[in-house]
């Protein structure tokens, strides 16, 4: 009998945001795919989840996923997760979920936090209707391109952009003349390896990259 795989969100900000329903499915399953085994056995250790690890990441996704199929057929239950929030979402999850529909494997997601439904409602901006641009290129050349798409221009509806602080200091000198006046910058930060609230700003500024470091994301909703 095949095996299942379980798409499991992990916490955002605080380590109590996890679900019980995620903390029992990944003690109970065989293996736990993550994005960054060292990143996520912080996780592991502060729930005594003894269950071994795997990496699952960009840069193996395809033929990792072809091996990870292989185990779920030979029977092995597997828990996906990504460095925090909800696997599938701008980051290599989609692929494992893909290859899965085409071998026939069942599969499961098990709800929890999302950075940007979190952004969303608490950026104070009208929530019927908004799109998710995730993360920017690398190439600034590329960014500028992005953000001057008539989709993003003319959106009439929040976008969220995702940011690593990190690379992602262009924001404080991007030349943002072609936004219309009625978008409104708003960020919040999760630092997912503290029980820390998310840290919330109206602007991006250079004290609030140089505040987050290396080790968060940002949240972007214009």
């Amino acid at each position: 009998m095949a095996g299942k795989l379980y798409l499991c969100a992990t916490p955002i900000g605080n380590l109590d945001d996890i679900t019980l329903r995620v903390l029992n499915t990944l003690k109970e399953v065989d293996l736990i795919a993550a994005e960054d085994t060292r990143h996520s056995i912080k996780l592991l250790n502060h729930f005594d989840i003894k269950t071994p690890m795997t990496s699952y990441h960009e840069y193996n996704k395809v033929e990792k996923a072809r091996y990870l199929v292989d185990k779920l057929r030979e029977g092995t239950n597997i828990a996906l997760i990504t460095d925090a929030g909800t696997p599938g979402i701008s980051d290599p999850g989609e692929e494992l979920v893909k290859q899965c529909y085409e071998a026939g494997i069942e599969l499961t997601s098990l709800p929890g936090p999302a950075a940007c439904i979190t952004a969303l409602t608490i950026s104070g901006m009208a929530t019927r209707r908004f799109s998710f641009e995730a993360f920017l290129p690398p190439d600034k050349k590329e960014k500028q391109r992005i953000l001057e798409d008539p989709f993003i221009r003319k959106a009439g509806h929040p976008v969220q952009l995702l940011l690593q602080p990190f690379y992602d200091r262009f924001m404080e000198r991007v030349d943002c003349h072609f936004l219309p006046p009625w978008l409104m910058a708003f960020c919040i930060s999760f630092k997912s390896t503290l029980p820390t609230s998310p840290y919330i700003s109206r602007n991006i500024t250079s004290d609030i990259l140089d505040a987050l470091g290396p080790n968060s994301s940002l949240m972007a909703a214009l």
